[in-house]
């Protein structure tokens, strides 16, 4: 059947069970994670912990910010191996590879998450700002020596 339209011959991947993947501290860690991006998780897991940036709601961002990351790094890891210029034949010019624009846009998305959990310094300085009580600002100093009575008319 691997050469009708619309099959592969690649197998389906198995449908997982929400109740069946591994948790810790009540947040579900996906099952694509190898040995490093298991210990990624569990590194980054226990910083946000730490800094109780996590919620129950965060569980689906957090595994795609460890998954992201992990592609990224294999990308990363690809790319200095292989180069990040193609020669091209047919024309004799030189090109970025598709590898290195594959890996580019994953190192954006890795930074764009990474600030959403405030993994970067400018998302931290930008959250302490925030978080800080707004200082009122004292009358004008004009308003306590200027009467409102218009006096008397010429």
């Amino acid at each position: 059947m691997a050469g009708v339209k619309g099959r592969s011959g690649r197998r389906r991947s198995p449908e997982v069970d929400a109740a069946e993947l591994p948790a810790r501290d009540g947040f579900l860690r996906l099952t694509v994670l190898d040995r490093e991006g298991n210990a990624y998780f569990d590194r980054l897991f226990g910083v946000c912990m730490d800094r109780k940036i996590l919620q129950e709601t965060d569980e689906l961002a957090f595994n795609l910010f460890i998954v992201t990351f992990r592609e990224w790094l294999m990308s990363y890891r690809t790319l200095k191996r292989s180069g990040r210029c193609d020669f091209d034949k047919r024309s004799g010019a030189t090109r970025l590879s598709a590898e290195f624009k594959a890996e580019r846009q994953l190192f954006r998305d890795v930074l764009t998450m990474a600030k959403e959990f405030g993994f970067t310094p400018a998302s931290r300085a930008a959250a302490l700002r925030m978080a800080e009580p707004k200082k009122e600002e004292p009358e004008s100093v004009v308003s306590g020596f200027i009467s409102v009575d218009p006096g008397e008319p010429l």
